[in-house]
């Protein structure tokens, strides 16, 4: 079609370059109409583009001008470089195994291979400055010679190990311990090569994964990064020098808190997971609990990856990886049932086995009471229930132990037959090594305690269309008693009757509905705090009726429980007022001999009741201390900053 078109006619090109001439002049006129209206515009903006610029250039300078102390700067002055290093250089240390504990980021360990006496000297003589300067920037410094005469609070702060794992025997240990040993322990942990000896400052950098996100890192524990900064060759009038190098370019801004230092990281026991939760009574019993199902857990994945290997045709690398002794002693107790043997109870309930030589099962006097105990109590008693029996404990450890002093005695049946203490489990555990000790486990199992699993529901007693759940965790010995024989001083113990199944559920049922009226009356509190549309006086009037209600429900359940400390943290928070604060103090102080670590926030509470009293030094001294804490989060760090700032204020008049 194209193609045949005709061509256009003289008149008819030159009336269409006509049109396209003047379509051009009118583009050219609009463009011109439209950029004349714009150019006021522009100026506008423009002028108030370089208005804003001159205040923020003029808000900047008079920021400089006020940091230098309201002086002009000289602008003939040489521009200074920035700083950097002049003494001290770092070595990375690259752990490719997971430690036994994790390491705190926030603590700095002094190590050395041989006694350095100038650094010794420097650190020893100006200890206090050092703790300053690392207390500045959230750090601890850890001086090894400094734990020998410090307290087991102070003990807890001042080592880089999770608190919550820290037995006596590890204190005692720390407390023995030279620099030197430390050094020499732990380098080979991480991978430090000690050639040619080391004095210096050692710290954790990061886990694999931390890149200080916290909500989104996938840390892997099992790969870390050391920083080691060697101050050996310092000279001895250099070494303050190299300090405030290490203050400037290893504790700076990348370290506030929470960049790297999840709360989780330090984490609670069930013993301390029962107390937050107020059910601290089953403490000992989930301890045993989750202590067998972890066994058993273990066990079940290495038949499932036993099972993998059978599948793929690996069972001689099985066999290889076990080693010829291994499944030569698997077999061997599998083919050999050692036969049941009797035990002999003394009259100081020593444990005797007559088939193997009269040979002596030994353990501690307190392990030995509790194990007869349980002997002659067949069908087994719950821990949290063990409080009932506490007069035949008693008189069973009166005749193990050799111990005169009767309050000390009953000191320490008072702390076995406390469920929130570890006593109980640590006795059970010692048992189960007495008995290993002197037999194989097939046989052993049937001499230890074990644990009764059951479930059973019931009605509730005031709401028949509820069921409720109950747990049987009690600890039994399945050894037939017709092979048990006791001396006549323990038969003449009285054998104590505790309650039954029915009275002890509904015991069960009255602390669970206390238990959960004191929690919602917390909630309702926290939800209150929330509100801000209430007038002021009928904010305090609500607010002061929620709080008694949190007392009377915290009152109700320390009448059944009397170490609930979950109820006493809550006493001690309602109590902190310009009224209560003396009980608000006792109920803190409580806490926090007991357990500083899991209830650090009671350093909080306690430092608002002190700003009531007046007493602002020891408020001060509060703060502080939950600051040294490990488990801290931001919310409570705001709070004990406002405190803080209050306590201030009041002490500034009185200075």
């Amino acid at each position: 079609m194209e193609k045949n078109k005709p061509p256009l006619t003289p008149e008819e090109e030159k009336a269409k370059e006509e049109r396209a001439k003047k379509e051009r002049r009118n583009e050219i006129i609009l463009t011109a109409i439209i950029h004349t209206l714009l150019l006021p515009v522009l100026l506008v903006i423009a002028i108030l583009m370089l208005i804003y610029l001159g205040i923020v250039t003029g808000w900047e300078k008079i920021q400089e001008w006020k940091e230098n102390g309201w002086k002009f700067r000289n602008r003939d002055a040489e521009e200074e470089w920035p700083p950097r290093r002049k003494l001290i250089s770092h070595t990375e240390i690259v752990c490719r195994n997971e430690l036994p504990v994790l390491f705190d980021k926030y603590y700095v360990v002094y190590v050395e291979t041989e006694y350095n006496e100038p650094l010794n000297s420097f650190i020893r003589n100006n200890i206090e400055y050092i703790r300053k300067k690392f207390s500045e920037k959230y750090y601890h410094f850890v001086y090894i010679p400094e734990l020998k005469n410090i307290s087991d609070e102070d003990l807890a702060y001042a080592f880089p190990l999770d608190a919550a794992l820290m037995t006596g025997e590890m204190r005692d240990g720390i407390r023995g311990i030279t620099t030197e040993q430390f050094t020499r322990m732990f380098a080979p942990l991480i991978g430090m090569d000690l050639t040619g000896g080391k004095a210096g400052l050692l710290s954790l950098g990061c886990y694999n994964g931390d890149f200080g996100c916290g909500l989104y890192d996938d840390v892997n524990y099992s790969k870390s990064t050391f920083f080691y900064i060697d101050l050996q060759t310092c000279c001895p009038d250099k070494i303050k020098e190299a300090f405030e190098e290490y203050f400037r370019f290893y504790c700076g801004e990348k370290h506030a808190p929470f960049s790297v230092r999840p709360r989780d990281e330090y984490p609670l026991d069930n013993r301390q997971e029962s107390e937050l939760h107020g059910n601290q009574s089953n403490a000992s019993d989930y301890s045993f609990y989750y202590d067998q199902k972890k066994m058993q857990d273990i066990a079940e994945e290495i038949r499932e990856r036993v099972e993998i290997l059978k599948q793929g045709g690996y069972i001689e690398l099985l066999l290889h990886t076990l080693g010829e002794d291994l499944v030569k002693q698997i077999n061997d107790s599998r083919k050999t049932a050692t036969p049941l043997m009797h035990i002999t109870v003394a009259d100081d309930l020593r444990i005797f086995i007559p088939e193997l030589d009269n040979r002596e099962v030994k353990m501690p006097s307190l392990a030995r009471a509790l194990y007869v105990f349980c002997l002659r109590h067949k069908e087994g008693v719950e821990f949290k229930f063990l409080s009932e029996f506490t007069e035949e404990i008693f008189s069973l450890y009166r005749l193990a132990s050799n111990r005169l002093d009767e309050a000390r005695l009953r000191a320490t049946v008072d702390s076995l037959v406390n469920p929130v203490d570890n006593k109980i489990n640590e006795c059970t555990s010692r048992i189960k090594s007495a008995f290993l000790r002197v037999m194989d486990e097939y046989a052993a199992r049937n001499y230890y305690l074990q644990m009764r699993n059951r479930e059973f529901r019931r009605e509730d007693s005031k709401d028949k269309n509820l069921l409720r759940l109950y747990r049987d965790y009690a600890k039994y010995i399945s050894l037939p008693r017709s092979l048990v024989s006791y001396s006549a001083a323990v038969m003449r113990v009285p054998v104590v009757k505790g309650s039954n199944t029915q009275e002890r559920c509904l015991r069960e049922e009255e602390f669970w509905r206390r238990n959960h009226r004191m929690r919602d009356a917390v909630s309702d509190v926290e939800k209150f705090n929330k509100k801000k549309y209430l007038s002021r006086k009928k904010r305090e009037t609500e607010k002061q009726r929620l709080r008694q209600k949190v007392v009377e429900a915290s009152m109700a359940v320390l009448e059944m429980e009397p170490k609930n400390f979950l109820a006493h943290f809550n006493l001690g928070d309602m109590y902190c007022n310009a009224v209560d604060y003396e009980k608000s103090i006792r109920e803190n102080t409580l806490i926090i001999e007991h357990d500083a670590y899991t209830w650090n926030a009671s350093y909080i509470n306690r430092a608002q009741a002190y700003l009531y009293a007046g007493e602002y030094d020891k408020g001060l001294a509060d703060i502080d201390s939950y600051f040294k804490s490990l488990r801290r989060w931001e919310e409570a760090d705001k709070e004990a900053e406002r405190i803080r700032k209050l306590l201030l204020a009041k002490k500034k008049p009185l200075l």
